[in-house]
């Protein structure tokens, strides 16, 4: 670039560049305009590293036919700040070519220093950037060489390298659960903490492979451990999807409470010791409401509400599925009205995104038919059908929400709190067993 270029217009047009390459599909040419951003010791904004980073993993995706070029891939840094190596390697993971991440990383070594081959970010890196191509032996190669390259006593030694190994010989080898147990003893072999995101690994891959007693039992020495520190809000995420599919079979004891972990969660939540995601509301609700712990329930979404969590499709379903199952017996005649009412606002600003589940919700309550007469359906699931097919499917998509405010005013875990409340009322004789 130019003298006559002013130093302030520069990564401007760098930027500008890069993007007109994306535009134009040329993703090569995009990463050779964002690596000389980087040597030139700019900080390529987020929005361009994302544009790059959603390129390449298009171009580099199972379908995709025209691979990155390895000699556009190869940089030139004449900066020897390392974050600028990390930077071009995060970019690049989801290429699922980690041969090119090889170059750029030895590219590197040659021209500024060696020390990047054993350096924790960089081997983090290169770990998933080998996972996403599925290729477990690259993830050790780059673990053990780090991990044989450690550095003298009291000295602080990140726990990056042994965390993505742990998910990527979880994804890669799902049922070696054994794998994940070495790499913690190694961990703590090596003085590192055992912190949370390690036992949330360990609980993954017990939960992949439906080891509940494991799970369990997991959570329990977590619990009385000082040293790991609390729960997050995936750790809860777990817990409660272990619930549901224990109870939903083959089942086994449980030493938890499950009431008592929502108490855990939501007074963590209110003292703001994690950040609840839709995932921890889908999760909970789906076995609370499953178990006909319509009470509970309620107390997700307050808290829900209270977090100002958007709900999915997935939250629609857990809620709806559940309740239509039980229609039948949960809903007498004289509730049918009310049942219409909330659920008229519930699928009210819904979007079409819940189309697909929808059509699997009318399937389970077509399957739903009386003691008396096989092959007719309760006057409340007619209603309820009714309702949904008035509100949703005949037009395809619901009237959506005009602006924020009305959302927030009128939002749709409000909607499914009041059907809640309807079911939790114990004049409608629940029957759990139904």
């Amino acid at each position: 670039m130019g003298s006559h270029v002013s130093p302030l217009l520069r990564p401007r047009i760098l930027v500008a560049a890069s993007h007109s390459f994306l535009n134009h599909s040329n993703t090569n040419g995009a990463l050779a305009v964002y690596k000389l951003l980087t040597s030139m010791r700019y900080a390529p904004p987020t929005t361009l590293t994302a544009a790059i980073n959603r390129a390449v993993k298009e171009q580099g995706g199972a379908k995709s036919t025209k691979a990155i070029a390895p000699d556009t891939s190869i940089a030139l840094f004449e900066s020897q700040d390392i974050y600028s190596l990390t930077f071009l390697l995060s970019t690049l993971e989801r290429s699922r070519q980690p041969d090119i991440m090889e170059d750029v990383v030895q590219d590197y070594a040659k021209r500024v220093s060696s020390a990047c081959l054993t350096d924790s970010s960089v081997t983090a890196a290169m770990i998933r950037g080998y996972c996403a191509a599925k290729q477990l032996d690259g993830c050790y190669v780059w673990f053990h060489r780090f991990r044989g390259n450690l550095p003298s006593q009291n000295r602080f030694i990140p726990a990056a390298p042994y965390l993505c190994l742990m998910a990527a010989s979880r994804k890669l080898d799902p049922r070696n659960t054994k794998a994940l147990y070495r790499i913690s003893r190694m961990m703590q072999e090596d003085g590192i903490p055992f912190i949370i995101a390690a036992y949330n690994e360990l609980l993954s891959s017990e939960l992949q492979n439906r080891n509940f007693r494991r799970v369990f039992n997991l959570y329990s020495a977590l619990r009385d451990s000082s040293a790991a520190g609390r729960p997050d809000a995936y750790t809860f995420s777990l817990l409660f999807d272990a619930f549901w599919k224990n109870d939903t079979g083959p089942k086994h004891e449980c030493p938890l409470n499950p009431s008592s972990l929502l108490d855990q969660m939501i007074k963590a939540s209110k003292s703001n010791l994690i950040h609840l995601t839709i995932f921890n509301i889908n999760t909970a609700l789906r076995y609370f409401v499953y178990n006909g712990d319509f009470q509970s329930a309620i107390s997700v979404v307050d808290i829900g509400l209270l977090a100002d969590i958007a709900p999915n499709s997935l939250t629609i379903r857990w809620t709806l599925e559940q309740l239509l199952k039980r229609c039948q017996r949960a809903f007498d005649p004289s509730a049918s009205l009310k049942l219409e009412n909330t659920v008229k606002l519930l699928l009210g600003g819904l979007s079409r995104d819940h189309y697909a589940h929808t059509i699997h919700l009318l399937d389970v309550v077509r399957s739903t038919k009386t003691s008396n007469e096989s092959l007719k359906l309760t006057q409340s699931v007619q209603d309820a059908l009714q309702v949904i097919h008035t509100h949703f499917l005949s037009n395809r998509f619901a009237e959506p929400f005009a602006c924020k405010e009305e959302l927030r005013s009128k939002p749709v875990l409000s909607r499914i709190r009041d059907i809640l409340s309807v079911c939790a009322n114990p004049m409608l004789g629940f029957d759990k067993t139904c």
